[in-house]
C-alpha cells in the first residue's frame, strides 16, 4: 500500500554565491568558495558540477546524439533520483519504456512539424538540438549554453541559449534555468502537443504509482488531480533508498504562458508544458499553438530543486515566492 507523504517544516533557504574561474591546459574550472560548488568543464561542451567534492550532475549531449541533457542528478544523500535508463542499463525496478525521457531535458514534439520530444519517428521527422558553444559564468557557478534546433532537412529552425546557475546548502540542490528560443529566417510554430517541454524522468522508487507522491501549488494531489492542470510549480516527494527526497520544478512569471500545463505521470515522467491546452483537456479547450516571427524569442525559466526530506505546501509556496521574488 501506497505510504501517505507528508509535507513538514522547512527552513527558509539563503544562499551567497561567490565565483571564481580559472583554466588548465585541457579543463576550465569554476568554484563557488560559499557554497562549495565547483564546475568543471569536460571537452568542449560538457560540464560536471560538484557540491562540496560530491557529483551533483552532468550536462552534456544525451548517448544517442539527439538532445543535451542533465545525468545524472544526485541528491545531498548522495542518491540519483533520476532513472538511469538508457545511459545505465540492468538497474533495479527499472523499465525501459519511453527511450526519450533521459533524465533532465528540454525539447517540444511539435517545432514546424518535427519532433524534438520524441526519438522514434525516425530522420524524416525527428530533430536533433546539439551545443555549439558552452561559457563559464564569472560571477556565478553556471554557465551559459548555446544550442542549434536542427529540422530534419538539416536547416536549423530556432537557436537556443541556456543559462544554468547552481546553488546549493546542506540538504538543497538547485538549478535555475533561463532559456531562450529565438527564430531563425522562418516563421516557427510551436503546436499544441502534450509532448514537451522541460522534463524529468523519476527513479522507480520516487514514482507516484509507488511511494511517490505529487502535489502542485493549487494544493491539488497524486497523478490523476496534477496531470494536465495549469500550476506554477509541480513537486514529486518520496523514498530513495535510505532518504526521503522532494523534487519540485518551479516556472517563473516571466514564462510564456505561465502558468504551464504539466504531465504528471504514475510511472515518473514530469514535465512542464507552456502549451498543449487543447490535449491535455482532452480536446474540451482550443488548441493553444504559439508562433515566433522571425528573429523574435520566447522565453522559459525554471528553477528545479532537490531537497532531502519532505517539504509542507506552504513552505513549498515560500520558496516559490523567493524563487520568483529574487533580483534579476
Amino acid at each position: 500500500m501506497k505510504r501517505s507523504l507528508r509535507f513538514i517544516l522547512f527552513f527558509s533557504l539563503i544562499f551567497i554565491i561567490a565565483g571564481i574561474s580559472g583554466c588548465g591546459n585541457q579543463q576550465q574550472q569554476q568554484q563557488s568558495t560559499v557554497t562549495g560548488i565547483e564546475l568543471v568543464r569536460e571537452g568542449a561542451n560538457s560540464v560536471k558540477v560538484y557540491v562540496n567534492g560530491q557529483h551533483f550532475t552532468t550536462y552534456a549531449q544525451d548517448p544517442t546524439g539527439q538532445k543535451p541533457i542533465f545525468f545524472p542528478v544526485v541528491s545531498s544523500g548522495g542518491n540519483m533520483i533520476n532513472r538511469g535508463w538508457p545511459m545505465i542499463e540492468g538497474l533495479p525496478d527499472e523499465k525501459t519504456d519511453h527511450k526519450h525521457h533521459q533524465s533532465l531535458w528540454f525539447t517540444y514534439g511539435e517545432v514546424n512539424g518535427a519532433d524534438f520530444w520524441g526519438e522514434e519517428c525516425g530522420p524524416e521527422r525527428n530533430g536533433k538540438i546539439v551545443t555549439t558553444d558552452l561559457e563559464m559564468l564569472e560571477k556565478q557557478p553556471g554557465f551559459i549554453a548555446h544550442a542549434d534546433w536542427i529540422m530534419p532537412d538539416k536547416s536549423i529552425v530556432l537557436k537556443e541559449e541556456k543559462k544554468v546557475v547552481f546553488l546549493a546548502k546542506e540538504n538543497v540542490r538547485i538549478m535555475d534555468f533561463t532559456i531562450k528560443l529565438t527564430a531563425g529566417e522562418k516563421e516557427v510554430h510551436f503546436d499544441d502537443t502534450k509532448e514537451g517541454m522541460f522534463g524529468f524522468r523519476a527513479t522507480p522508487s520516487l514514482k507516484d504509482d509507488n511511494d511517490g507522491q505529487y502535489i502542485n501549488s493549487d494544493s491539488l494531489i497524486g497523478k490523476d488531480q496534477c496531470w494536465g492542470k495549469r500550476a506554477a510549480w509541480l513537486a514529486l516527494a518520496g523514498p530513495v533508498k535510505d532518504e526521503t527526497v522532494t523534487v519540485v520544478i518551479f516556472t517563473h512569471p516571466e514564462t510564456v504562458n505561465f502558468p504551464p500545463y504539466w504531465h504528471a505521470r504514475g510511472y515518473g515522467l514530469t514535465s512542464a508544458n507552456p502549451f498543449g491546452r487543447k490535449a491535455y483537456t482532452n480536446g474540451e479547450e482550443p488548441a493553444l499553438d504559439h508562433h515566433i516571427k522571425p528573429g523574435e524569442s520566447l522565453l522559459f525559466k525554471a528553477r528545479f530543486m532537490v531537497y532531502s526530506g519532505e517539504l509542507t505546501k506552504s513552505q513549498l509556496d515560500q520558496e516559490f515566492q523567493q524563487y520568483t521574488s529574487a533580483a534579476k
